[in-house]
């Protein structure tokens, strides 16, 4: 039993050298580093393979893993600092608009009604909507011109949200036409 598993291990070392020997014996090797690897055994030969995976796994690598960490935790962070920023910019108008009413009634100043409503938006429906419509056809244009057929169903979404958002601009805007009207005609 012995000596056919001395047997069986002499054949796979032979097998597993002459492998690695092909491997390594090729035309980009000159002469001297095919003599030293024609000297080593197959325990070296072993070692040797070893290491040159080892290198080659480590250079595939794209990311170290403190950088898999940062890409993975980066979508939250930009969602906590954009939210930061924009609670921290409305706080900021809140005080201001708090202590413009302070100092007017300190100073016995009345306060014009339009001081208590809402600023408007700055952009509208119609703008927004022609933002993304045009970026949807945008999109479309390039994936034809780039013969790219996936790309053309993600300029097909900003396109259709597009034309929601103008959908909309058309069908209120009738309603605030006559809300704008309405009262002027009941005084």
């Amino acid at each position: 039993m012995a000596a056919q598993d001395q047997a069986k291990q002499d054949t796979a070392k032979a097998v597993t050298t002459d492998s690695l020997e092909q491997l390594y014996m090729n035309e980009d090797l000159d002469a001297r580093e095919a003599i030293l690897l024609k000297k080593l055994d197959a325990k070296q030969l072993m070692d040797l393979e070893t290491l040159r995976l080892n290198e080659q796994g480590k250079n595939n690598m794209p990311f170290s893993g403190l950088g898999l960490v940062l890409i993975c935790l980066a979508p939250f962070i930009m969602v906590i600092l954009i939210v930061y920023f924009a609670s921290r910019e409305s706080a900021k108008k809140a005080k201001q608009r708090y202590d413009i009413s302070m100092k007017a009634l300190e100073l016995g100043q009345p306060l014009p009604q339009s001081f208590f409503d809402e600023p408007k938006k700055r952009t509208s429906r119609l703008q927004s909507g022609l933002v993304w419509l045009g970026v949807g056809i945008a999109i479309v244009i390039g994936s034809f011109v780039l013969s790219k057929e996936n790309l053309f169903l993600f300029g097909i979404i900003p396109a259709f949200v597009g034309l929601g958002i103008l959908i909309a601009y058309l069908v209120e805007r009738p309603k605030a036409d006559n809300a704008n009207n309405t009262p002027a005609t009941n005084e």
